[in-house]
């Protein structure tokens, strides 16, 4: 794989850093895998008129770890097929009459202040080309603590999610988590694979909207609180017991 490509993003406008938590500096995009390369023919080029920032928030728990975002852009509907050879136009032969679709991963700058994790999402940054490059997702090294086993957990999709409105502005959601069940227990966030079926325990007032956003063109601000489920479970459950025990005998 080639050196990494240092990408410059025009400056944050004024109006995205007002709701910042930090005023920083936007930093760079560093393109940090390709199976496509720079001068290759089908390699995304630079949009000159990219102005899709997606302003991202996250809120963790205490201890919990953020690290490593990446943004990956993959070609629509992935790739196109090429029935001369069988395999895609926008991908690499892998084997015989097997191919695998081009992608770029880029790494986001982050910034922290305390428990709270931003960075900025450039969702038009590359021109759809022949291949239709588009931001497929966004994904972030999670860790309970330091040292502890870590999972890329995904904090939005693509544009293929039927239950983003197609004209969303902003998004709030809230991701519960738990010691995942399969290979090193990272921490793992989707609560339909936890066996013991934790979230049946928080009252459904309190668990928000749990999708992740697909990234509509519309887009411009993602707000996310990840919560420790199995502790929050916990709680609620102690309170039912304490309310139940304080009901006077009928």
């Amino acid at each position: 794989m080639s050196a990494p490509e240092q990408v410059v993003f025009n400056p944050i406008s004024m109006k995205i850093m007002k709701r910042q938590l930090i005023v920083t500096t936007l930093g760079v995009f560093l393109v940090a895998c390709a199976n496509v390369r720079p001068g290759d023919r089908d390699y995304p080029a630079r949009n000159p008129s990219a102005n899709q920032l997606i302003q991202t928030t996250i809120l963790v728990p205490n201890g919990w770890l953020i690290s490593n975002v990446i943004a990956r852009f993959d070609p629509k509907d992935g790739g196109i097929y090429n029935p001369m050879t069988g395999g895609l136009v926008c991908g690499y032969m892998v084997g015989p009459g097997a191919s695998v679709p081009y992608h770029v991963d880029a790494s986001l700058s982050l910034t922290q202040q305390g428990t709270i994790y931003t960075f900025i999402i450039p969702a038009d940054q590359f021109l759809d080309g022949r291949c239709g490059w588009h931001i497929a997702a966004v994904e972030a090294k999670l860790q309970r603590n330091v040292g502890a086993p870590d999972a890329y957990i995904a904090f939005t999709r693509g544009m293929y999610d039927p239950y983003t409105p197609p004209h969303a502005t902003s998004w709030v959601t809230d991701l519960w988590c738990f010691d995942g069940a399969f290979g090193n227990h990272a921490l793992d966030c989707r609560t339909e694979l936890d066996p013991e079926n934790r979230i049946s325990d928080i009252p459904p007032f309190k668990r928000g909207e749990s999708r992740i956003p697909a990234i509509v063109p519309s887009l411009k601000e993602i707000k996310i609180t990840l919560h420790d489920l199995y502790a929050e479970a916990a709680i609620e459950r102690t309170k039912d017991t304490k309310e139940k025990n304080e009901q006077p005998d009928l």
